[in-house]
């Protein structure tokens, strides 16, 4: 009986064992979260006695810190020295203090931080403390000194300078990635002694690096303790950190990245709403650019915070041009994270010889600056131009349109778009026209047919723009390279078997600049095709060796035009008066241009004026021309209300002089 109780004995004991064991697990697992602790990567700090540092991390379970150096590199929490802190999970910020305890002239000290975790122990961190009597400060561009808890501010498209000083030989160690410092380095040697020690200085400046993400989020001193710039020497003997914050990009800041070319304007979408095509590339040759389905942009703002404007385009009845919000929404967008995407419906409206085409402007405006102007976007976006057609205003046009296109059909290529004849009835050749700025003012109209001839003055020209009847009844009109209306007499005759049109006109005795043929109906204001007419200018006729687009041109005759010829050895001298004005050499290029005061005097002032008069840029590329020179007479412009002689050097070597105004 005894050996059979303690038999039963030893069975209840291992039961209890079991249970005792089962409960402690439980005990454990509760604790610690079931969870395998996840430890920071390793950082490296640069301190100096007096300093404290911020240390950021993220624990996945309760922690413990503790220092290897806990005499001179302890933590303060609530105002108190620890040696030793601990929390609960979450991200962590942990503030470091530095004395000068136990210091040495000439050598550092370091500090490993441990981290505890789930039984488990790692450093985190390596603390670097200078070696004693090494001095280095940083100054902003005004001589005030920047201490660690200010910081260095990153600037956003511009630099922004501070001076360094030290009494040892630097360089800059190290900066964060998204931090441009201006040179790539910095360094500085000794070459000054004073009051017994050795100063040195260099100045720089730091950049965000903008890749369409660090620009657009400000970053805080001392919320991440990589955000430093460190200056060390090269003994490894010291080393300072100075943490550095950017503000973010600027409310109304705003950058746009376009699918393609850089081209905003002149983009045609087919009727089912599938098929984008850049204007002027219809033919079906290597130059089409195609996009099917979408079209997508990348949209660098503030916070990523930003709204998107649609606008309707339409010829009124008065046949001037017309924007405003739309009645339907026939384009739709998503906007987010920086990316916003633009898709069109299908066309359900068109009907041919009446409804064949529609345009939008899509717009992207930072959140802050439509809230100034979502109450009236119509009167804030748009304006009327001397044309009387309404247009974009500039900044809105340059700044913020993501993209301007025409939704209508896209018909095949014609094997013949003109049969064009002199007044002997001789065939003229046509060729495409690719003068981009034609192109672009063009599909105002809804137009993307565009050919061009060459005619002297008082020439006959027979036209048949190849139309049926049925499409177009014999009227046209004409306007100049900068949209202006030409006075344009033509008479309209029947075909031998009357299905088409064809006009007879002749050019004016005047003929000394560019004249395009609109091919329209006029009873329903649609356009059909253009013919650019291009005047075959005389060895003796200097004028013709230049096209102004955004204003006019004349001969120059003030007082003192010739005193201007002698005084920069001119061939001829010319006038252009407009706001935004592109002023472009024909047939051959521009060498080179410089810019004088229109009084005579020699002295350049391009340096004055070259946010105004520049290079312009191609619109298909958007890299500077070598043919084409931009006058802007805008508003903010520093040339307002000023006449300027621009001296233009042509490939041949020879001058010519453009008076250029504002007024």
């Amino acid at each position: 009986m005894k050996a059979l109780n303690l038999k039963g004995m030893s069975w209840i004991m291992a039961l209890a064992m079991m249970f005792i064991v089962s409960f402690t697990s439980c005990s454990d697992d509760k604790e610690e979260g079931a969870t395998t602790p996840v430890f920071p990567e390793e950082q490296a700090i640069s301190c100096n006695a007096g300093e404290t540092k911020v240390l950021t991390f993220d624990a996945n379970m309760t922690w413990q810190l503790s220092s290897t150096a806990a005499i001179w590199c302890k933590f303060e929490v609530n105002g108190e020295d620890k040696e030793v802190v601990k929390g609960e999970a979450g991200k962590q910020s942990i503030t470091i203090k530095v004395t000068d305890a136990a210091q040495e002239i000439g050598k550092t000290s370091e500090a490993q931080l441990k981290l505890d975790m789930g039984g488990e122990t790692k450093v985190i961190a390596t603390v670097t403390r200078s070696a004693k009597g090494y001095s280095l400060k940083i100054y902003d561009a005004e001589g005030n000194e920047i201490t660690t808890e200010q910081g260095l501010e990153v600037g956003y498209k511009k630099q922004i300078s501070f001076t360094v000083k030290a009494n040892f030989r630097f360089a800059a160690t190290s900066f964060p990635e998204w931090v441009i410092l201006d040179g790539g380095s910095m360094a500085g040697e000794v070459n000054d002694k004073e009051e017994g020690e050795l100063k040195i200085q260099a100045t720089n400046g730091l950049t965000v690096k903008e890749n369409g993400e660090y620009e657009k989020w400000p970053v805080e001193v001392g919320k991440d303790s990589k955000n430093v710039i460190t200056f060390a020497d090269e003994a490894g003997n010291a080393s300072f950190s100075f943490p550095v914050f950017f503000k973010g990009m600027g409310a109304e800041d705003i950058n746009i990245t376009e699918p393609e070319l850089n081209s905003r304007y002149g983009w045609n979408v087919s009727l089912d709403g599938k098929t984008f095509k850049l204007a002027g590339s219809t033919d079906g040759g290597e130059n089409v650019i195609t996009f099917n389905d979408k079209m997508e942009f990348t949209v660098v703002s503030l916070k990523d915070e930003c709204k998107v404007v649609l606008l309707d385009a339409f010829k009124g009845a008065d046949g001037k041009k017309q924007i405003e919000e739309p009645s339907e929404q026939w384009v739709k967008y998503t906007c987010e994270k920086g990316k916003v995407t633009l898709t069109v419906a299908e066309f359900s409206d068109y009907y041919p010889g009446y409804y064949e085409s529609r345009e939008c402007y899509a717009l992207v405006i930072p959140k802050a600056q439509y809230e100034q102007i979502k109450e009236d976007i119509v009167g804030n976006l748009v304006t009327v131009n001397e044309e009387g057609d309404q247009d974009l205003v500039y900044a809105y046009g340059q700044n913020n349109l993501l993209i301007n296109f025409v939704q209508k059909e896209e018909k095949a290529a014609e094997e013949e778009a003109f049969d064009i004849k002199n007044g002997a009835y001789e065939p003229i050749d046509y060729t495409k026209e690719e003068d981009q700025s034609i192109l672009n003012m063009l599909t105002e109209y809804g137009i993307t047919e565009v050919y061009s001839i060459s005619a002297n003055a008082g020439d006959r020209l027979i036209i048949d723009p190849m139309l049926s009847a049925e499409k177009w009844q014999g009227s046209a009109i004409a306007v100049d390279a900068q949209d202006n209306s030409i006075t344009f007499d033509y008479e309209f005759s029947m075909t031998g078997d009357e299905t088409r049109f064809y006009i007879m006109t002749e050019m004016p005795a005047s003929f000394t600049e560019k004249m395009i043929i609109i091919f329209k109906n006029t009873e329903l204001f649609i356009n059909y095709k253009a013919l650019v007419v291009n005047p075959i200018a005389g060895e003796n006729d200097q004028t013709q060796r230049f096209t102004v687009t955004g204003g006019t041109l004349s001969d120059y005759t003030e007082a003192n035009a010739e005193t201007l010829k002698t005084a920069h050895g001119l061939t001829g001298i010319h006038k252009a008066a407009g706001i935004d004005m592109k002023i472009k050499m024909t047939p051959s290029s521009i060498k080179s241009f410089d810019v004088f005061e229109a009084d005579g005097s020699t002295t350049s002032i391009a340096a004055s004026v070259d946010a105004d008069i520049v290079w312009a840029n191609d619109p298909m590329s958007g890299q500077p021309t070598t043919d084409t020179v931009n006058a802007y007479f805008g508003d903010v412009s520093n040339i307002t209300n000023r006449t300027l002689l621009i001296v233009v050097t042509c490939e041949d070597n020879s001058k010519y002089g453009i008076v250029v105004s504002g007024n």
